[in-house]
C-alpha cells in the first residue's frame, strides 16, 4: 500500500477525469492484445512497476499471438494510477487475470486499492457539488476471462478496502468501488469462450453479470457502439457464479467431452453425468447452492436451434490448453470440498484427455 502524505481538503474533482465512451484492458493479456488489434479500445494498463511494463513502456510495441506486431506508443501505462493522472483512464476497464494462474489475484487487487488508496490520500473521494467521485474516477471493472474467481476477487478487494483508514467524510466508497466490479465473459456463436487467434469482432458476444445494473448499461453501450453484442444477466454475485459456471459447462460439454477418449457410458451418458458433476460443485458455492433457477441455469442451452446441431469439437479434436486449465480449476474446487461422485466423474474426463 502507498503511504499516504497529508490529505487535502477537496474543492473539486481533477480535470480530467474519466475519459467518457473509452475502453481499455489491464493487464497485458493475449485476448487484450487481440481486442486492441481490432480497434476494439484505445489504452493498455500495465501492472504498476512490473519489470515487463517498463520494458513495453520503453519499446512500445508487442508480438500478438498471430505473428503481427502491435503499436502501443502513446497509449500503454504503468499502472492505473499512471493512466488516470495523464488524463487517459478510460471508462470502462476489461480485466483479465493470467489464465495460467486465475487465482493469483492480488496483483490485480493491489493494483485496484492502490488507486482507489491514492484517490483518498488525495481528497478525491470527499463528495461534493453534483457528482458521485467514486462514478467520477473509478472505471468500470469487467473480470472477462473464464474461470471461477469473481467471488475471491471481490471477497479479497473487500478486505483490502475495509483495512483502509478511510474517514467518516467518505464511509461508503468500498461498497460503490465493489459495484464497479462486472463479471463478463467474451464467447463466440457456440456460446465457448473466444479463440484469440480466430477472434472477429463480429461473431463476438460480451455476457455481463453482477456489479449493477448502471454499470452493465454503461458497458454495453459502449461495447455494441463498437458492433460487440452484449447480453446481460441479473447484477448480482450469485448470478456472476452462475455464469462462470455455465461457461465451464459448455466447455466440458461441447469441447473436452468430445477430445476425451472416456470408457463406457454411464447409464445417463457422458453428457449428462459431466452435466450433474458441474452442477455438485456449483452447490458448494453459498450463494447459489439452494438456487434451483441458477442451478438448472448452468446447465440450459442458449444457442440458437441451428447451432445446436453442430458440434464445435469437430473441427478441432485436440483439447485446448485453456479448457483444460479450466478442468483443472473445477478438480481443484471438487477435491477442497471431497465432492463424490462429481470428483470421480472429473478425473475420469481428465484422464482421457
Amino acid at each position: 500500500m502507498t503511504p499516504r502524505g497529508p490529505k487535502r481538503e477537496r474543492s473539486e474533482l481533477p480535470k480530467p477525469i474519466l475519459q467518457e465512451g473509452q475502453l481499455g484492458y489491464f493487464p497485458v493479456h493475449p485476448l487484450a492484445l487481440a481486442c486492441l488489434h481490432y480497434g476494439l479500445g484505445s489504452l493498455l494498463i500495465g501492472h504498476r512497476d512490473a519489470e515487463d511494463t517498463l520494458t513495453l513502456k520503453q519499446t512500445g510495441t508487442v508480438a500478438l499471438e498471430s505473428g503481427l506486431t502491435l503499436e502501443l506508443h502513446q497509449r500503454f501505462f504503468n499502472g492505473m494510477s499512471d493512466a488516470f493522472f495523464r488524463g487517459r483512464l478510460s471508462q470502462v476497464l476489461m480485466v483479465a487475470p493470467d489464465a495460467k494462474c486465475a487465482n493469483d489475484l492480488d496483483p490485480l487487487v493491489d493494483e485496484f486499492a492502490d488507486y482507489v488508496d491514492k484517490l483518498h490520500a488525495l481528497g478525491f473521494l470527499i463528495p461534493g457539488g453534483f457528482v458521485d467521485p467514486v462514478e467520477a474516477l473509478f472505471p468500470n471493472l469487467v473480470l472477462m476471462t473464464p474461470g471461477l474467481y469473481y467471488s475471491t476477487f471481490l471477497s479479497r478487494l473487500r478486505q483490502n478496502l475495509a483495512n483502509m483508514d478511510f474517514s467518516a467524510s467518505v464511509s461508503g466508497v468500498g461498497e460503490k468501488v465493489l459495484q464497479k466490479c462486472i463479471r463478463g465473459l467474451f464467447v463466440d456463436e457456440h456460446h465457448l469462450p473466444v479463440d484469440v487467434l480466430s477472434l472477429q469482432p463480429s461473431n463476438l458476444q460480451l455476457w455481463l453479470a453482477g456489479g449493477s445494473l448502471q454499470g452493465q448499461q454503461t458497458v454495453q453501450q459502449l461495447l455494441e457502439r463498437q458492433g460487440v453484442r452484449v447480453r446481460c444477466f441479473a447484477a448480482t454475485e450469485a448470478m456472476a457464479e452462475a455464469l462462470e459456471f455455465k461457461l465451464i459447462h459448455n466447455v466440458l460439454t461441447q469441447r473436452l467431452l468430445y477430445a476425451a477418449r472416456l470408457p463406457k457410458a454411464p447409464k445417463n451418458g457422458w453428457q449428462a453425468s459431466l452435466s450433474q458433476a458441474i452442477v455438485q460443485v456449483a452447490q458448494s458455492r453459498r450463494a447459489i447452492a439452494q438456487n434451483q433457477e441458477l442451478l438448472a441455469f448452468i446447465t440450459e442451452n442458449l444457442r440458437a436451434p441451428d447451432l445446436c446441431k453442430k458440434s464445435p469439437a469437430a473441427e478441432n479434436p485436440s483439447p485446448l490448453p485453456e479448457d483444460i486449465r479450466l478442468l483443472e480449476h473445477l478438480l481443484q474446487v471438487a477435491q477442497q470440498f471431497e465432492l463424490n461422485p462429481a470428483l470421480q466423474t472429473l478425473k475420469t474426463l481428465e484422464a482421457g484427455l
